[in-house]
């Protein structure tokens, strides 16, 4: 959570007019999974994060976004979900998008 807050901090007064905040989030934030209690925690805090600052620079016409890009398999994500995880792209699947 320090580098988002301190990065916005930073660099709101270099932004334009219009310009967007994205942050990348995870269904981790909305829904508990058993081992990732750290990780959803700090999503879920990203979440909050998100919806403060975009109150706070409404004003100024900055837009703050979070996107949960859905389910990677990889070796943190599967232990934590007891389920076919065959559907799911891989890092490779995406690198090659």
């Amino acid at each position: 959570m320090i580098a988002p807050i301190a990065l916005v901090q930073e660099l709101t007064s270099a932004f334009e007019l219009g310009a967007t905040i994205v942050n990348v989030t995870s269904d981790a934030a909305i829904e508990a999974y058993e081992g990732w209690g750290g990780y959803g925690a700090s999503k879920a805090a990203l979440v909050a994060l998100s919806e403060a600052t975009m109150l706070e620079l409404r004003n100024d016409n900055i837009r703050v976004s979070c996107v949960m890009p859905g389910s990677v398999a990889t070796d943190f994500s599967h232990p934590a979900k007891h389920e076919d995880e065959s559907w799911k792209l891989t890092a490779e699947d995406i690198a090659e998008v």
